[in-house]
């Protein structure tokens, strides 16, 4: 175990052999290299374990939270977080993002305690790295795949169903 620090900053590093295994720094980034995370519990069987050991009910569980704050009210189109899903492109652990689900601060004026509209977003990749947006729901619940929604439902393009005849809609 190393801990040390300076004027501004501090760090605490566990070792394994000579590797670091554990890094917590307090102005920089930490990370823990091998096993599993677990948070709220001691035996975490995935690479990050969030549980909650209340007796269940409907405002109790585990939970995550993604947050935005830059000190001053989130404008109108900002984004709240982003829960990207990626890969190694190769052997260099370059990362590529194939999809995304982003939240929006999505109408209306900033965000605020009376106004906090928020849209959630799903976007998939292309094969040039190019990500864009393929379905959203809007705060007020309606669902849009292709188009930003204007109904409780609402599809841009072709819809098939099986052996069903095909709709085109727009």
């Amino acid at each position: 175990i190393l801990l040390s620090h300076t004027d501004d900053d501090g760090w605490a590093t566990l070792y394994k052999d000579t590797a670091a295994s554990v890094h917590f720094h307090a102005n920089a980034a930490s990370y823990i290299n091998g096993g599993n995370v677990g948070i709220g519990t001691t035996n975490p069987t995935m690479q990050l374990m969030i549980e909650d050991t209340t007796t269940g009910s409907s405002n109790q569980g585990a939970e995550l939270r993604l947050s935005s704050n830059d000190g001053g009210a989130l404008n109108i189109g900002a984004r709240l977080g982003t829960i990207y899903f990626s890969a190694a492109e190769d052997s260099s652990s370059n990362y590529i993002n194939g999809a995304s689900i982003q939240a929006f601060n999505s109408r209306g004026s900033d965000w605020d305690t009376t106004n906090n509209h928020t849209d959630l977003a799903f976007f998939t990749t292309t094969g040039d790295n190019s990500s864009t947006e393929k379905m959203r729901i809007s705060d007020d619940g309606l669902v849009g795949i292709g188009i930003s929604p204007t109904s409780p439902f609402h599809v841009q393009g072709v819809i098939s169903s099986g052996s069903a005849p095909s709709w085109n809609f727009i």
